[in-house]
């Protein structure tokens, strides 16, 4: 008796586990595929990629991101945008500044910025400026809208300068 008492028990924590399991997200964890070759974890890890799907508290990625993404210098170009200035702006006004690496990511920890969304971006670097033409409604992935060269459904890539 004590036994099937364990086992049910047992049974309803693996169900109930199970159905805290989104398969969706886990899908699209999934469909970002493997780390890049002599690409470890990190800051420098999988540029262009919506950062969000796994640092945006569904896992599996630590730390919790409100904001990530990544900057190329030019529009179309692959090359990746050091030293830019990202500077996020939410609903309540609280602003919060980051710098990109050497890949051109940046992201906002959770614990530091807790968004009110619609939020505003700018970029700068030098004299250089640019601020998003529309705010940002509810995702701080920058790549769940920024995705190539665009498309009908996608912005193109965050860009520095428009041309070389």
């Amino acid at each position: 008796m004590r036994r099937a008492a364990t086992a049910l028990v047992g049974a309803i924590a693996l169900a109930g586990f199970a159905s805290c399991i989104d398969p969706v997200h886990q899908r699209n964890v999934e469909d970002l595929g493997g780390e890049q070759d002599g690409i470890r974890p990190g800051p420098r890890h999988r540029a262009g990629q919506p950062c969000l799907v796994c640092h945006g508290g569904l896992g599996p990625g630590e730390p919790d991101f409100s904001f990530g993404g990544t900057v190329y210098e030019t529009a179309g170009s692959t090359a990746p945008a050091a030293n830019v200035v990202v500077t996020i702006k939410d609903a309540k006004g609280r602003e919060i500044s980051r710098t990109t690496n050497d890949v051109g990511n940046f992201y906002v920890r959770r614990e530091e910025l807790d968004p009110t969304f619609p939020a505003t971006v700018k970029l700068a670097r030098g004299k250089e400026g640019e601020e998003m033409a529309s705010s940002i409604g509810g995702t701080g992935s920058c790549a769940d809208c920024h995705v190539g060269a665009g498309s009908r459904s996608k912005m193109p890539r965050v860009y520095m300068k428009r041309s070389p």
